[in-house]
């Protein structure tokens, strides 16, 4: 009998898919523990948000606006391109999950003569659009910017790029957590699961132990 295969989509910029590798082990490994039962997670990748089509079979979808980094649309735009399409993937997934962009450079940007903005007022103004889109969508932030924050992004050795095998396996642990938070693993890995996988990932504080559990040689 072939394992449960749990279908994940995720439209992430090219720094973010080592997360999403890394989020698909850490869930495809949750689910095996609290269920008893091996399972394997899918992880389809795309590279923008309209790439994300709605009813493709996709139980949980991750969408980051670091996607939008490097682009040009205003704040307004991003929003009403992004809140339609969330709107239509949110009926159709258990979860929708919706990155925040972790607010560090690697070095200090010089200042700019053509009235561009800078990438770190950027990512400020594309967080805030992410509350916004949750507020308006019912999506749920998977907040990387606080959990970095939190340990401090020295600490984990990366900026807002996620370089790095500390800052992958945050990341990857701050998408769980989000998803497990939400109780929708019940519906697809049985009762009482959720539980479980609030235990197998522990706290915030105990974040570091997790991450030099993944990472310690097997």
């Amino acid at each position: 009998m072939s394992a449960p295969t749990l279908a994940l989509d995720a439209a992430v910029a090219d720094v973010e898919r080592p997360v999403i590798a890394a989020f698909a082990r850490q869930l495809g490994d949750c689910l095996a523990h609290v269920s008893g039962d091996p399972w394997q997670v899918d992880a389809r990748l795309h590279g923008t948000i309209d790439a994300l089509a709605p009813g493709d079979g996709a139980q949980v979808v991750v969408a980051s606006l670091q996607t939008e980094l490097a682009g040009e649309s205003a704040p307004a735009d991003v929003m009403r391109r992004w809140g339609a399409r969330l709107a239509a993937l949110a009926p159709r997934a258990s979860a929708v999950l919706l990155m925040t962009i972790v607010r560090r450079v690697a070095t200090p940007l010089p200042g700019r003569m053509d009235g561009s903005v800078p990438a770190i007022e950027r990512i400020r103004r594309l967080d805030l659009c992410a509350i916004e889109l949750s507020h308006a969508t019912g999506v749920a932030v998977a907040d990387l910017d606080r959990v970095f924050a939190h340990f401090g992004t020295h600490q984990l050795q990366c900026d807002h790029r996620l370089q790095g095998p500390l800052a992958v396996e945050v990341a990857a642990w701050s998408l769980l957590a989000t998803l497990v938070s939400l109780g929708t693993l019940d519906d697809y890995a049985g009762p009482g699961v959720t539980e479980r996988a609030r235990v197998w990932l522990g706290r915030l504080d105990e974040l570091p132990r997790f991450v030099h559990k993944r990472l310690a040689p097997r």
